[in-house]
């Protein structure tokens, strides 16, 4: 058992390195600690504001994609809340021995409620922006899995006699979205705005949206538990698969240009934001376990496996089901100390805990400097939210017509010490 753990683990650091959401990561948000609600532009205002289209420095034409247009070249992030290649070296490096004590400590770092992982994966095919109007072709998926900490226990110091081993809090929820976003800004002549705003801009987003599928459990609870003559197993669990989803979210935001140094942005992301599956495209699966049995009895023969199934059933839901497309408030201030140096500050809230949405707030400060015109140099620190402390940075190559952006950052620490990251790399073409 112990075996198969580290290689699980192992898994779980790397095997996402080898493999979509409601705001999209460009390079720059990702450099950036996600700090973009002032600065983005063309079709990257889209999940952040898009009342910034309505200022007058959008190119007449521009077009956005990864290595090659229309091919696109995915954005990847995972975050978990223990794991890192630090604490992996720290108790399975080969020339070292789990002691009880270090057994103890290791388990004692995952959290009470469980090891929780969110997965990111986000590619968007093409986002073309003309002046004022933007549109944008993304698809994405997001999931979080949360795995009982009990689970752990047993794996390092088996099951202790007439103690049971609960597995109640595994749960885990994943959707994948196909987006087709319509964006416009304009610039808005409002007189009781204009005693302390050089310009206000408005805008909005329509965001037709296609589920490509969606799994989630809706109950998973077991115990099990052994004696000196028995074993005990229960366990219940119910979840739901559906494909071939619709829904629609809508963006507002404003935003103004406070002087030549300043500006600010507010915006509402995915009002109302939510995909049906019609319930001739949604499955229910229910799986119940029930064993009782002496060592005497258990050891005379037989397939356990098969005598501790009591319910293994699948069938077309009578309902649909509705999830949401979570709607955030997105708040930012940009600071230009000089021309080359930029300082932003933003503020995320969701408003429910579900997918990649967080009701705990989220605030991030970054700042860009270029010391040449066309290199723009980015960072940016965050915390709060579902992934806690973040940190990123990143570099563009800016010229007249061509830009390359390339972005990475990091949950939970820095370098080793990180317990998620993301990356992302894309190119633009703009007249």
């Amino acid at each position: 058992m112990y075996r198969y753990l580290k290689e699980f683990i192992v898994l779980v650091i790397f095997l996402p390195l080898a493999a979509g959401a409601q705001t999209y990561l460009s390079p720059q948000s990702i450099s950036l600690a996600q700090t973009s609600a002032t600065q983005s532009r063309g079709a990257n205002v889209i999940g952040w504001n898009p009342a910034n289209l309505g200022y007058p420095d959008q190119p007449g034409f521009s077009i956005e994609y990864g290595l090659i247009p229309l091919v696109p070249l995915p954005t990847v992030g995972v975050t978990n809340s223990t794991i890192s290649v630090a604490w992996y070296n720290e108790y399975f490096a080969p020339e070292k021995f789990l002691t009880s004590e270090r057994k103890e400590e290791l388990v004692s770092a995952f959290p009470s409620s469980g090891l929780r992982f969110y997965q990111l994966l986000q590619a968007r095919p093409i986002g073309l922006s003309f002046n004022h109007t933007a549109i944008s072709v993304e698809a994405g998926a997001v999931g979080a899995l949360t795995v009982p900490k009990p689970l752990f226990r047993f794996a390092f110091f088996g099951n202790e006699f007439d103690k049971p081993i609960a597995l109640d809090d595994f749960h885990g929820e994943v959707q994948s979205v196909l987006s087709i976003a319509v964006a416009h800004g304009r610039e808005v002549n409002l007189p009781v705005l204009s005693s302390f705003a050089h310009r206000t801009t408005a805008g909005f987003t329509v965001k037709p949206l296609i589920g490509l599928g969606y799994f989630g459990t809706e109950s998973a609870e077991g115990s099990f538990m052994t004696s000196h003559e028995s074993i005990d197993v229960s366990g219940t669990s119910k979840a739901i698969y559906a494909y071939k989803g619709f829904g629609l979210a809508v963006d507002a935001g404003v935003s103004a240009q406070i002087s030549e140094q300043m500006w600010a942005s507010l915006a509402l992301n995915n009002l109302a934001g939510f995909i049906r599956w019609s319930k001739r495209n949604t499955r229910t699966y229910e799986y119940a376990l029930e064993y009782n049995s002496t060592l005497d009895e258990l050891t005379a023969g037989g397939d356990v496996a098969e005598q501790m199934i009591s319910v293994d059933t699948s069938y077309t839901s009578n309902r649909s089901v509705k999830t949401p497309y979570p709607t955030y408030l997105m708040a930012g201030f940009q600071y230009d100390l000089q021309p080359q140096l930029s300082f932003y500050v933003n503020y995320k809230q969701g408003f429910m805990d579900r997918f990649d949405s967080s009701i705990i707030p989220r605030v991030s400060i970054a700042a860009k400097y270029s010391p040449l015109q066309w290199l723009p140099l980015r960072v940016g620190l965050a915390g709060g939210g579902i992934h806690g402390f973040q940190w990123g940075a990143g570099f563009g190559l800016e010229f007249n017509h061509y830009g390359l952006s390339l972005g990475f950052n990091q949950s939970g620490g820095f370098f080793n010490h990180a317990t998620g990251f993301a990356f992302a790399l894309g190119q633009s073409i703009s007249f």
